[in-house]
Order: structure tokens, then sequence, then C-alpha cells
């Protein structure tokens, strides 16, 4: 049976992408598919290289919180030439080759939430 594959990749597993690695960890369990998680160290470097090593891999899809909205872009180009999904969150990115999904966060509600 084929198991849908997703890349979760943050910016670094502190506060707030703590709170979306939880909720993704839960989804993937819910839902049954495989979630691979890269940690960008808080490095757009890393998390490019981290990008291209799912694209190696073939994961379905990626989900990812950019470490630089600008420095991301050639590597979110090479995902769109991989034809792989994409969906930003938190930070919006401009200038791919093709639009992106994004999914805006409420930073203000997060940070009464990792406060409390």
């Amino acid at each position: 049976m084929f198991k849908l594959c997703l890349s979760l990749s943050l910016p670094d597993l502190v506060q707030f992408n703590n709170i979306l690695l939880t909720a993704a960890k839960e989804a993937s369990k819910e839902k049954n598919f495989e979630l691979a998680v890269q940690d960008g160290q808080d490095g757009s470097s890393k998390q490019s290289s981290d990008l291209q090593n799912a694209i190696n891999q073939g994961v379905d899809g990626i989900v990812i919180a950019p470490n630089d909205v600008t420095a991301m872009v050639p590597a979110l180009n090479d995902l769109v030439d991989a034809n792989i999904p994409i969906v930003t969150v938190d930070r919006n990115v401009e200038g791919t080759k093709n639009p992106i999904s994004h999914i805006r966060v409420d930073n203000t509600a997060q940070g009464r939430g990792v406060s409390r």
C-alpha cells in the first residue's frame, strides 16, 4: 500500500516551531502519512540543503516555515521544477517561478499560547 511522505522543514526547533512540529506529528498519526522532519538549525543554507535532500528522497510534498524568505527562493524553485507541492507556513515567499500556497499564522495568538 502506498503511504504518502511529507517533509516538514523548520528553521529551528524552538517555541512556535515545536508547536507546529507537535501538530504535524499528531496529524501524521491520525491521517496515516509518513512525516520527515528537517531542522534547519537557524540557517538558510542548511534548510536549502535539507530541501534538496527531500527532492532526492522523493517526498510527496513539503511544508516549510522558511528561515529567510529571500534566501529560500532558489531551493523552492528546485521543488517547483521537481513538481513537488509546497506550502509555506508563517512566512510567505514571493519571487518563485510559480506561486506557492501559504498558511498565515497569527503570531500574536501564538505568543499568547507559548506564554501560558
